[in-house]
């Protein structure tokens, strides 16, 4: 669930569990049928419902035959090479599990488990510059009801609550409790999907979606509550988040197809005190908004279904109130350096894709190449030994990615991945943060779809 709202379309928490309330205990006017229709099963408006239809559950069998379970796991060994900085080998366990109770012909529950573990070379951003990790794993419950309605199930909501716990080794000797960017998240959304909606003979499909979330990182402290001891600032990385999202996708199996997502978060950092030119902290909160557009399309042609030619664009941007005083270790204020805007961005990438399955046998190899450039509206470049440059802060990634797929049942595959990463940035002060890296990662592993 990865980074985005105008606060004014936000809904309070309380306002989204309301809603989610409502909507569970109203399950049974969305699972009736309008006036003058008919149940799928061809009983009359008005007349006994068959027992495993709409009657609830029974006995043990009943139970037994609304109950189902879906599961994805991805098993896979790594093997990471960073340019000067050695190899690790390690691997990675990614899964989905979910039991799903049918409670009646359009209503059903979930409950969602979304795992992930890794041993290999990553980067991740703190928002000032990426930090490495060698290990990593998060744990994300999701309770959820969807609810579906109108004619021939055109329609869904789906209400939900979910709780995330993430672990990070960035901290040299420490162990999963210590990671320092560690964090948890709890909150509820509701989505809406809207199927039919394509055009021409293709089929086409809306979603919308609104989440509120509480985000803890309980092993960060700011370094000013270090230093004084009373408080300030305590809880600086800790923010109430609002996600808005919108997509659309439209496409058959062959032809051409394409989906398109918008998405907004607002976040507010309470605790988290905007910074004046002064280096003073002011009484006004911070407040940071993200927006990511990203566009996908493909084309499977008629005479040749094995082939898909893909390409994805995607573009973004980051605001934020907060400001960036730096004094540069020194004492006096001649050489200090004040930068508003320090946080913001505008970013935008491309990725060509292609894909071929043979006909003759059930294997598939893969090529994509990914460009990423970000460029900084109001921090400046830095030379090696700190001090500022004259001109804006940028960064480019570029990857290049060839697997390889081979199909051994219908829903269990082997594969491999050749993974290319290089980030390169005008940024010379690799002191902290190592804006320039360069690593090469290889997988070999199982994908079972239950």
């Amino acid at each position: 669930m990865n980074n985005k709202t105008v606060q004014a379309c936000c809904l309070p928490v309380y306002m989204i569990f309301t809603i989610s309330a409502f909507l569970m205990l109203a399950s049974p006017w969305f699972a009736k049928p309008a006036a003058g229709q008919t149940q799928e099963q061809g009983t009359e408006p008005g007349e006994p419902l068959p027992t495993g239809s709409e009657a609830p559950p029974n006995s043990w069998q009943d139970i037994s035959e609304r109950l189902s379970f879906v599961a994805q796991l991805d098993g896979y060994y790594s093997l990471s090479e960073q340019a000067g900085g050695g190899s690790l080998s390690g691997g990675g366990l990614s899964g989905v599990l979910a039991p799903v109770f049918r409670i009646n012909d359009r209503s059903t529950f979930l409950l969602l488990y979304n795992g992930e573990y890794y041993q290999r070379r990553d980067y991740y951003s703190d928002l000032v510059g990426p930090r490495e990790r060698t290990e990593f794993q998060s744990h994300t419950i999701t309770p959820m009801v969807k609810l579906d309605f109108g004619e021939r199930n055109r329609y869904s909501l789906t209400p939900s609550f979910f709780f995330t716990w993430t672990y990070n080794k960035d901290v040299a000797g420490g162990g999963w409790d210590d990671g320092l960017y560690n964090y948890r998240d709890k909150g509820g959304g509701i989505d809406f999907r809207m199927k039919e909606l394509g055009f021409g003979n293709a089929d086409g499909a809306l979603k919308l979606g609104l989440q509120y979330y509480q985000r803890e990182y309980p092993n960060f402290q700011s370094l000013l509550d270090l230093a004084t001891g009373i408080g300030t600032e305590r809880d600086e990385r800790d923010y109430d988040g609002t996600l808005a999202r919108i997509g659309y996708a439209w496409g058959n199996k062959t032809g051409p197809a394409w989906a398109a997502d918008y998405y907004l978060l607002y976040k507010d950092l309470e605790d988290k005190k905007v910074v004046d030119a002064n280096g003073v902290l002011t009484d006004e909160a911070q407040k940071d908004y993200q927006h990511g557009l990203e566009l996908r399309t493909y084309y499977v042609p008629t005479g040749n279904p094995g082939l898909r030619l893909g390409l994805d664009i995607s573009g973004g941007l980051y605001r934020s109130n907060q400001n960036y005083y730096d004094g540069l270790g020194t004492i006096g204020l001649s050489d200090d350096k004040f930068m508003t805007d320090f946080y913001d961005y505008n970013s935008y990438g491309v990725r060509p894709n292609l894909s071929y399955t043979f006909s003759a046998l059930p294997l598939t190899p893969s090529f994509s190449y990914a460009y990423r450039k970000t460029d900084f509206l109001g921090r400046l470049a830095q030379f090696p030994n700190g001090t500022y440059k004259e001109e804006k802060q940028e960064e480019e990634l570029n990857a290049i990615e060839v697997g390889l797929r081979y199909d051994l049942l219908k829903n269990l595959s082997l594969y491999t991945r050749l993974q290319y990463l290089k980030v390169r940035s005008n940024n010379d002060d690799q002191t902290v943060y190592s804006y320039d890296h360069e690593v090469t990662n290889f997988y070999a592993g199982l994908s079972l779809r239950y």
